[in-house]
């Protein structure tokens, strides 16, 4: 059988009262839909059915802590005669049990031998000896119950769900008795049997955590075993056991090594939510003790510990004499057979002196922790004026609340209009409040007491208010504290009202001191952060001539640490006098050059202001240098400078002078020498962008380790020898205009995934900063490399081919397209020609007929080379080309001669890397393997030699 079936050792017969309590103790379901279950059969079932009814729902009630309803419920039943003597008086004792009247269970018991006349051994005389075995256990006759439960247990089958209730309850008793090696063989004598199941699994759970504890067991297998227990129990409904299950959980976190990650305190409060509903007062005996223990609220804490003993012995005796006097009203009641009109009186004046009892124990403790209140507003007093940000003041307000009042939650909620905004809360969940008081404002009486009328003074008990309270906080007055308390707990006083008051007050206070030095912080450091930003060095001086601000630009330029320039006379500081002269007598908005002593002229700006002079300074090296940095940037190629009228070549312009109206990622491939480039400088100047700035780089030619500096800048302070000011990379500079990525296919992959997610997120970080910053710019790459090859042998991403080829333009080579040799011949000769002020030049038709077969590796590159060489070799006033250039000749001839293939059907022509790999060879034999040469001869960076070295796996110690 599972363990958390139902008990169906028992025959299926009619309903009583001894299988709906086993039942109801072993059953996995939740109680709270069964309980309604039984109310809908009890209201619509037949007479002979609605007697079962009626004792479950009594029986439900009673496990759930609702011993009112309970005890109505079993009132029914006795009234209406239609359960047994023995059925009535063995419920009545369970629901006495559960509900914490000992007096009153043992004399439903005592009731229950006299009159049912139960057979020994028989399932309800077991039960009630089980009941019996509880009740002495309740009124703290330990070694009787262990000796009541012995008998029980004697006579149940083993194995039984009474066997296994009766052994529960004799290891309780044993661990009250303080017998725990006793109790623990007991209890683990009952692992596995097939009674332990439901609510009686999760007490023998208890059971043997508590015994556990009580002998220092390890705390891992005793968090294993409640962490179960709490699991079973929760899912059977808000009962006893799963408050008993938390204050256990509460005692193992305050051990050391706990595996709990939870405070003491946060399991103490679970068990409060579940106890102030389910518990007896014994329980909530236990809890109050847990909350001196490990609570927060002040009344938990209370200082004077005598006070506190006796407000509990008040209690105790006060519930032990109630427990009696309705013990001894019962025993009248069941004489009669049903309540008389005067029971029932003097069951509203039990209750009513019940009532009165607990509000006299209430005034106690009020007077007990009233000094300390005032000491724990002192406290969170101190706590919000030592927070200086806005920030953790908002997060501190309510929790602070939430502690100071006893609260179930707290909020604040910043209102506009008729709209309130929940900024921060603490505890239970806080709606928006209805009603807002203003500091001071007399409260309204709530016309509900927490409490029946009873002769207490109103010194002693502080009038009742409502269960939430909402104040505006003085000083900022869109705030507004709302603290709730839930209904298990007590309706705020008018003392809980005055301290909230002076709370909200001084919360207030805090807030607006605390917005107004962050408005100053702020202000000064949007100030420090606007002057520090700026490239140019500034200087503040007041109108004494007092340096009284300066940023790191200003000292670098000046040569001066910041502290030397700060707080000093500007004409006191040696070598600046004529600095200082010259930004007293300027005139305002006119700029100047002012020469350093050190050397070096500085270009001087200044504004006046109301105390003083601002002045600005920059290098006017620095200032010519950028003026020709930006000139050089400025792209210089139009479509009107792509020489060619051959189809393929044509169809490539049209191509590209559509997509320059576009936005779209461009992707440029094409042999070396084809005019990449040159055709991504016609797309921008031919795009909406022509305005912006054309930004190139050539991703092979920069060493790995600068790339990613280089492409998407710096902060200040990213690494050793950083520029102070930081720099701004390729993605920033080229603004709203274009990007251009030049030898796209030799970046490296780690780069190839950076750049991929900026080109997805359209942001860019700086290295050493956190801020994104917005790509605006077009993006076009060009490369020489198949990527669909790289892509194929894992050199080059998917991802970010997919993302660059989004318009792809291929560029023939010029072998593919020969019948633009001649015009691109005139074309080159005659910007050199007018480069040099000289006149046009003429071609001889047999060089020009070499020219258009030569093969052209290099493509139009290598021609414009070749031509410009060729016009820069002629003699004085000579403008015609009459031999073949030397280069050619060779090569001609090879081409002019055709080379038979295997197959016979013509020449064969190298792809070009092979003809590209051969160069390099040749090229590093020739210079020894020195790069340096090697580039310079080829016109290539240093960085594309070695790329190409790696690429074409070329033995650079072999050709040395």
């Amino acid at each position: 059988m599972s363990l958390d079936r139902s008990t169906d050792f028992l025959p299926v017969v009619a309903p009583d009262a001894t299988r709906t309590i086993v039942q109801a103790m072993t059953e996995a379901q939740p109680l709270v839909p069964r309980l309604r279950d039984a109310a809908t059969r009890a209201a619509h079932a037949p007479v002979e059915l609605s007697a079962a009814a009626r004792m479950e729902q009594a029986v439900f009630a009673a496990l759930l802590g609702q011993t009112e309803a309970s005890l109505k419920w079993l009132n029914a039943l006795r009234d209406s005669g239609s359960g047994s003597v023995g059925d009535t008086e063995l419920l009545s004792a369970f629901v006495f049990l559960r509900g914490g009247y000992a007096a009153r269970a043992a004399g439903a018991l005592e009731r229950l031998e006299a009159g049912a006349c139960l057979p020994p051994g028989s399932e309800a005389w077991i039960l009630a000896q089980v009941l019996h075995a509880e009740t002495l256990l309740l009124e703290g006759a330990a070694h009787p119950a262990a000796d009541a439960a012995q008998v029980a247990r004697a006579k149940a089958p083993e194995d039984g769900v009474l066997w296994v209730w009766a052994t529960v309850a004799l290891a309780a008793a044993l661990d009250a008795a303080a017998e725990h090696e006793a109790a623990l063989r007991e209890v683990v004598d009952t692992v596995g049997r097939a009674g332990r199941c439901g609510l009686l699994a999760g007490w023998a759970d208890l059971v043997e955590a508590r015994v556990r504890l009580a002998l220092g067991e390890a705390p891992a297998g005793i968090y294993g075993l409640l962490r179960r227990a709490i699991e079973r129990l929760d899912r059977i409904g808000p009962c006893q056991e799963l408050g008993h299950a938390y204050l256990l959980m509460a005692e193992l976190a305050a051990r050391p090594g706990a595996p709990t990650e939870e405070a003491p305190g946060a399991w103490a409060t679970r068990a409060g939510r579940v106890l102030e509903q389910a518990g007896r007062p014994q329980d909530r005996a236990l809890l109050r003790e847990a909350f001196r223990r490990f609570g927060r609220r002040a009344i938990d804490r209370a200082a004077d510990l005598n006070a506190i003993a006796a407000i509990e012995t008040l209690r105790a005796q006060a519930a032990r004499m109630f427990d009696l006097v309705a013990a001894q009203q019962d025993g009248r009641t069941a004489a009669r057979g049903k309540q008389s009109p005067a029971d029932l009186l003097v069951d509203e004046a039990i209750a009513s002196a019940v009532a009165a009892g607990e509000a006299v124990i209430a005034a106690l403790e009020s007077a007990v922790v009233d000094r300390e209140q005032v000491g724990r507003l002192a406290a969170a007093s101190q706590q919000l004026v030592a927070i200086a940000e806005v920030p953790p003041l908002l997060e501190a307000i309510p929790t602070l609340a939430v502690d100071l009042f006893g609260a179930s939650g707290a909020a604040l909620f910043r209102r506009s209009g008729a709209v309130l905004e929940k900024v921060t809360a603490a505890g239970a969940r806080v709606e928006a409040p209805e009603a807002i008081r203003e500091p001071g404002a007399t409260p309204e009486v709530s016309p509900e007491r927490e409490t029946p009328s009873a002769p207490v003074s109103s010194r002693a008990a502080p009038l009742a208010l409502e269960r939430s309270l909402a104040v505006a906080l003085p000083g900022c007055t869109e705030l507004v504290l709302h603290v709730v308390r839930l209904p298990e707990k007590p309706r705020f006083s008018t003392r809980d009202l005055e301290r909230l008051d002076v709370f909200a007050t001084l919360a207030g206070t805090c807030l607006a001191r605390a917005e107004g030095e962050a408005a100053l912080r702020e202000a000064a450091h949007r100030d420090a952060a606007t002057i520090e930003a700026i490239r140019d060095g500034v200087l503040s001086i007041d109108a004494q001539g007092v340096v009284r601000g300066v940023n790191s630009s200003a000292a670098r330029l000046l040569g001066r640490p910041m502290e030397i320039l700060r707080g000093r006379r500007l004409a006191e500081v040696p070598g600046l006098a004529a600095l200082a002269s010259a930004i007293a007598a300027g005139p305002p908005d006119e700029e100047a050059i002012v020469s350093l002593p050190g050397g070096g002229d500085l270009l001087l700006r200044r504004r006046s202001y109301a105390g003083g002079v601002v002045a600005t300074l920059q290098a006017v090296a620095t200032t010519q240098r950028l003026a020709t940095k930006v000139s050089t940037h400025a792209p210089r190629f139009s479509f009107d400078d792509l020489v060619g009228e051959s189809t393929a070549f044509r169809q490539v312009l049209e191509a590209a002078q559509r997509a320059a109206r576009s936005d779209l990622p461009i992707l440029i491939t094409g042999e070396s020498g084809t005019g990449k480039e040159m055709l991504a400088q016609a797309i921008h100047n031919a795009s909406p962008r022509a305005h912006a700035p054309f930004v190139g780089i050539n991703v092979a030619a920069i060493p790995r380790e600068l790339l990613e500096s280089e492409l998407f800048g710096y902060a200040r302070g990213a690494f050793t020898g950083a520029r102070a000011s930081g720099m701004a990379g390729k993605f920033e500079l080229a603004g709203e205009g274009t990007l251009l990525l030049d030898e796209i296919g030799d970046m490296p992959l780690d780069m190839q995934a950076k750049l991929l997610r900026v080109l997805q997120e359209r942001s860019v970080f700086r290295l050493g900063d956190h801020r994104p910053i917005p790509i605006l710019a077009r993006v076009v790459a060009t490369t020489q490399v198949d990527l669909e090859t790289s892509v194929q042998n894992g050199s080059f991403r998917l991802d970010l081919f997919h993302r660059l080829r989004v318009v792809h333009l291929h560029l023939p080579p010029l072998r593919a397209r020969k019948e633009d040799i001649p015009a691109l011949v005139r074309h080159h000769l005659n910007a050199y020609a007018k480069r040099h002020g000289l006149g046009p030049f003429e071609v001889a038709p047999e060089v020009m007929e070499a020219l258009t077969r030569y093969e052209w590796p290099g493509n139009v590159r290598e021609l414009a080379n070749v031509m410009e060489g060729e016009a820069s070799l002629l003699p004085p006033g000579e403008r015609r080309i009459r031999r073949v250039p030397a280069v050619l000749r060779g090569n001609v001839r090879q081409t002019g001669t055709p080379v038979s293939t295997e197959n016979g059907e013509g020449p064969t022509i190298a792809p070009f890397a092979e003809v590209e790999r051969r160069v390099y060879e040749q090229a590093l034999r020739h210079f020894r393997g020195n790069v340096s040469e090697v580039a310079a001869a080829l016109k290539v960076a240093k960085g594309t030699v070695y790329n190409k070295i790696k690429r074409y796996g070329i033995d650079i110690d072999a050709l040395r």
